[in-house]
């Protein structure tokens, strides 16, 4: 099992885990109000707190084990807060000129997408975050201020909290890029430059299938994962490396059938051919007269004027063409010059 595999069990388990993890968070808020309640008149921020290793650990049913208040006393800075595991309390003093604040560039799933620092401290390391409630989004901004308001001698850069930037990274650059070819490719190939159009029934029906809806799953995971692999080893923040994954396999799955058309064309013997089709209901809806060709049941809901003069249980010639991959396409370049002969007739 790959740690991506861990991450996505360990996730599942916290979305099970919900209603016990909405109650820690509730008797913890309880614990920290309480520690507020005292401060009036003080200067404070509240605080989730975290031992570093805890932090590190892929194990874990949530990244915060305490939420704390940070507390400013003149020369000096107290923590205080209730672990939330075992309710017990602690308190931790230092001074403000001497404590070392150090930043964690490593925002991912495991930490709770939070970004967090590191405070050294005698009695131990911790790692601390802006308590921002339920919305992670905002913790990194919420972090800074805090940082640059408790810690104004930290040696933390101007930059170090600075929001991502996806064009200044070449490995969220070069996904982007990617992303918008495929769908460029997507979306010209099928509705420009192509006169052949998939079989709308034939999709369906294969979209229906379990064995390609299995594989549809396999896939994506297998290119997901490498992906989203891909662009946090560059320093893409995870949130980011999620939503870059998803959009890149969105343009994937818009351009498979596309790329498979132009792969059956070329492959295929030949130009399309006509093959026969019956008029079975007046919603123009067609099934072929020869069934031993696997041919797909067709559908024009298009230009009914043209389709009212085929009566039914009449015969109508369709162009067709067939490759390898067993894809059936219409040819728009044979299928629709009758089609606007008829309706340039109609306006005379």
């Amino acid at each position: 099992m790959t740690i991506p595999d861990v991450m996505f069990l360990v996730i599942a388990a916290q979305v099970v885990l919900l209603p016990y993890l909405l109650y820690v968070r509730r008797r913890s808020k309880k614990a920290q109000d309480a520690i507020v309640e005292q401060l009036r008149g003080s200067r404070f921020w509240r605080v989730a707190i975290s031992r570093p290793d805890h932090l590190k650990s892929i194990l874990k049913i949530s990244a915060i084990q305490a939420l704390a208040v940070l507390i400013d006393e003149g020369e000096y800075l107290c923590l205080k807060g209730h672990w939330s595991g075992t309710g017990e309390a602690f308190s931790l003093k230092f001074p403000k000129q001497s404590v070392r604040v150090s930043c964690d560039e490593n925002r991912s799933l495991v930490a709770g997408n939070m970004a967090w620092v590191r405070i050294s401290h005698p009695a131990g390391d911790l790692m601390m975050a802006a308590d921002t409630g339920l919305d992670a989004a905002n913790s990194r901004e919420a972090l800074a201020d805090l940082v640059r308001s408790a810690f104004p001698f930290s040696p933390l850069s101007a930059n170090a909290f600075h929001d991502f930037a996806l064009e200044k990274n070449s490995r969220s650059m070069a996904v982007t890029v990617i992303f918008f070819l495929l769908l460029a490719f997507a979306l010209f190939d099928t509705y420009v430059f192509s006169a052949y159009e998939l079989i709308e029934a034939q999709l369906l029906d294969l979209l229906d299938k379990p064995s390609i809806r299995a594989a549809g799953v396999v896939i994506t995971v297998a290119l997901a994962v490498p992906v989203y692999r891909y662009l946090v080893a560059g320093k893409v923040p995870v949130r980011e490396s999620i939503a870059l994954a998803g959009l890149l396999l969105t343009a994937i799955a818009l351009a498979v059938f596309p790329a498979l058309k132009r792969i059956d064309q070329r492959l295929a013997d030949g130009v399309s051919a006509d093959y026969k089709y019956r008029v079975i209901d007046s919603a123009v809806n067609l099934e072929p007269v020869d069934a031993s060709q696997e041919l797909p049941r067709l559908n024009f809901k298009k230009a009914p004027e043209y389709w009212a003069q085929f009566p039914v249980g009449s015969e109508v010639a369709i162009p067709l063409l067939r490759g390898p991959t067993g894809l059936w396409q219409l040819d728009h370049a044979r299928f629709d010059p009758p089609i606007f002969s008829f309706y340039e007739k109609r306006k005379k």
